[in-house]
């Protein structure tokens, strides 16, 4: 990662733009992972996968940790896009993996899965993608290393594509990221000649996100020095992003004003600026600029004398938003330090001081480079030169560009102060003529007067437009005021048009009132009439009631009579010493226990003409399994869909389920051999269901034909199946698979009870 990039605050836009998608707050993080483990294969894992991937990765390069579990993630979506044959998703997948190992300095490898997607472009004759990808690739090597040549080259291509296309909206977008280059670069000369390109670009095509680019060169006027410049693009910003209708970036509009207000020392008009965003970022929810505005707006407090205000302000900011990143901690650390130390707490600030240095230590950010200013303006204030030098040093040999001009300017004259302190006179010298030099620049009288001339032009344009707003707003009230004379001659006419209408209502009245009382009569015979009717009403509801009683009670009498028949097979069995007359005695127990179930089921239930199979199927095989003692060996698998069936299908599929489970607990599995049973029970179409019972048992003896065996058990699955006139199929694949297609409509009452 290079340093000179990180170092420029002028490509902070860009960077803060990235931040803000990638820093997902720990609920969203959390959502995130939640709905990848539930997710399908499908585009949604994808997008998800690429999210998560995504977040990883700039939390990663942020904090310096481990990459690693990041590509897996971007090779898993990419592998999933292939599958489902998503040509975007594959693309953005191979952008991401590129992304990554341009993030871990390995360029060949980075700019090869680039490639892969510019030529896929290329072949497919997509100009315009093919320009975004050049553009890509430039911007994610402009991330990571000083391979200006490379990034040249890509934006290059990028650019020249955009122009074949006449696309200008691509070509400011490119022109912008040249400029950001050019910044990183210290060549701000350059820098502004493509920003000014950018604005009049944006100026033609009607861009509302122009205010970035005011955003851009107010930063370059801020690190020359120009605050001049800085703050005429600062206060354009404000009034483009107002007029752009995008309001959700004005927070971050007013902190930028905020800044230069400081650097200007006009600290009450930066505290103002501060506190809108502040008020903005709150609205919206988040506080996008929340540790960097903290620090600015406990700063400005500070410098109002108000340090016990910002210590306060600093405690009691909500923690919860504030990003996880080293910059952040660090910066927090600082900003502590501070208000400590205008409290005159020197060791509690001194220890905050060295926590925000030890986090420094852990970044290449270009914050951690003015963190030695914060220690230093400290230790000089305190007259502890000596300390104070070594953070000081480190500032005045960063490269030419790296620090701002008003930073530099104030560590030019704490290096005098120390080099005064320590008798090197001629060195301090020298010093305090480069701060002069800096402070003339910046301060001279006629930037002031533009400076000032700025404030009132702008003062004047919002005071144009608060009269505007007064204009209008009067106007509104003579047309509200010209709305009322017309309601209320429209409301005296109105009441001259009802007087007559009134006396035509009173005529018509009368003879109305003669057919009403033509109408009583008349009524009072259908009120009689529907009197009848509601008492017929009444005693239909009454019967029905009594007729679903009656059903009830005769489906419990019905599945009792057939426990009392369960019970006598069950006191046979006691006196039979014959094992296989005792099996046949079960099974005709567990038969007539399958239809006992049913009609249970049907007068415990609210609806007496259907039977819930998932309820019916698990009881059924629970008891079967029971009844043979093998519930430590058979496993059950049932899978029933929330169906419910008439009786008349109801009692054959249950004896039918009865007779091949049972078939299977015999024969399937010897010698208390371990196995599973699975029923399954699926609806194909609306009228049309598939019974499924196989098992993973020894299957049926070689010289066994099941459709011609003669076995009670086989015998009655072959009846029941033709009962409901289904389509039965019996097969052995590891095990035995008994299938069955039936239809609603293709069985009767008639039948069922024929049967």
């Amino acid at each position: 990662m290079i340093n000179r990039m990180q170092l420029i605050s002028l490509s902070v836009w860009c960077l803060f733009t990235l931040q803000v998608q990638a820093q997902l707050s720990a609920p969203q993080l959390d959502s995130v992972r939640n709905q990848l483990k539930g997710s399908l294969n499908d585009t949604t894992r994808v997008k998800l996968l690429l999210e998560l991937g995504t977040f990883k990765l700039d939390l990663a390069t942020q904090t310096k940790t481990n990459q690693d579990s990041t590509v897996l993630l971007f090779q898993q979506a990419l592998t999933l896009s292939n599958q489902l044959g998503q040509q975007k998703w594959k693309d953005e997948s191979l952008y991401q993996l590129g992304t990554y190992y341009l993030r871990n300095n390995k360029l060949a490898k980075g700019k090869a899965y680039f490639t892969r997607v510019i030529k896929a472009y290329q072949q497919a004759g997509n100009k315009a993608q093919e320009s975004r990808a050049w553009f890509r690739m430039g911007t994610g090597i402009l991330r990571i290393g000083e391979n200006y040549a490379e990034i040249l080259s890509a934006f290059g291509h990028a650019l020249a594509l955009a122009n074949q296309l006449g696309d200008r909206q691509q070509e400011a977008t490119i022109r912008s990221a040249m400029g950001d280059m050019h910044s990183i670069m210290g060549e701000f000369n350059e820098a502004e000649k493509e920003y000014l390109r950018v604005l009049t670009i944006q100026k033609a095509i009607g861009d509302k996100r122009i205010y970035k680019t005011y955003f851009s060169l107010s930063n370059i006027g801020f690190y020359r020095g120009d605050f001049n410049s800085a703050l005429s693009y600062a206060l354009k910003m404000i009034k483009a992003v107002e007029t752009s209708g995008n309001t959700g970036e004005l927070d971050y509009a007013y902190f930028r004003l905020g800044n230069v207000y400081f650097e200007l020392g006009q600290i009450d008009k930066s505290v103002e600026a501060y506190r809108k965003s502040l008020a903005i970022s709150k609205q919206k929810g988040q506080v996008i600029v929340d540790v960097a505005l903290a620090k600015k707006l406990s700063r400005a407090l500070l410098k109002q004398g108000r340090a016990q205000e910002a210590l306060h302000f600093l405690t009691t900011i909500d923690r919860k938003n504030l990003p996880l990143i080293i910059d952040d901690k660090m910066t927090m650390a600082e900003s502590f330090g501070e208000c400590y130390a205008a409290l005159k707490q020197y060791k509690r600030a001194e220890a905050y001081y060295l926590e925000s240095i030890a986090w420094s230590k852990k970044t290449a950010s270009w914050v951690a480079l003015v963190a030695n200013m914060g220690i230093g303006r400290f230790y000089v204030a305190t007259s502890q030169y000596a300390k104070a030098s070594p953070y000081l040093q480190k500032l005045l040999s960063a490269p030419q560009g790296q620090v701002p001009a008003n930073i530099l300017m104030e560590v030019h004259l704490m290096q005098f102060k120390v080099d005064s302190a320590a008798g090197r006179y001629v060195v301090a010298i020298a010093q305090f003529q480069q701060y002069k030099a800096l402070n003339d620049s910046i301060f001279n009288a006629g930037k002031s007067r533009q400076i000032n001339e700025l404030e009132i032009q702008y003062e004047t344009e919002k005071k144009e437009q608060q009269i505007q707003l007064l204009t209008e707003k009067e106007q509104r009230q003579q047309s509200e005021l010209k709305r009322a004379q017309t309601t209320r001659y429209g409301f005296i006419a109105g009441a001259i048009l009802l007087a007559g209408l009134l006396g035509m209502s009173y005529n018509r009245y009368r003879l109305k009132q003669r057919s009403h009382q033509l109408l009583e009569a008349q009524q009072q015979e259908i009120n009689l009439k529907n009197d009848s009717l509601r008492q017929i009403l009444t005693e239909k509801d009454q019967l029905l009631e009594e007729k679903e009683w009656m059903l009830k009670e005769i489906h419990h009498r019905v599945k009792n009579n057939l426990q009392i028949i369960s019970s006598l097979l069950h006191s046979q069995s006691v006196f039979l010493t014959d094992p296989t007359a005792q099996s046949a005695i079960r099974e005709s127990q567990n038969r007539v226990h399958a239809m006992a179930l049913i009609h249970q089921k049907l007068y415990q239930s609210d609806r007496l003409a259907n039977v819930d199979l998932s309820e019916y199927i698990e009881e059924i095989v629970d008891y079967l399994i029971t009844s043979f003692d093998r519930q430590d060996t058979i496993l059950k698998q049932i899978a029933v869909s929330p169906v419910g069936l008439d009786i008349t299908l109801a009692v054959p599929l249950g004896l039918l389920i009865n007779e091949a489970v049972t078939n299977s607990l015999k024969h399937a599995f010897p010698s208390e051999q371990a196995g599973f049973i699975a029923v399954e029970l699926t609806k194909p179409d609306r009228k049309t269901y598939r019974l499924t019972i196989r098992d993973n048992g020894i299957g049926l003896p070689v010289d066994v034909n099941p459709d011609q065996s003669q076995t009670l058990g086989m015998s009655l699955i072959r009846g029941l199946s033709k009962q409901l006139k289904g389509t039965l199929q019996i097969d052995q694949n590891d095990g035995v698979q008994i299938s069955l297609l039936f239809m609603t409509e293709q069985v009767d009452h008639e039948t069922f009870i024929n049967s």
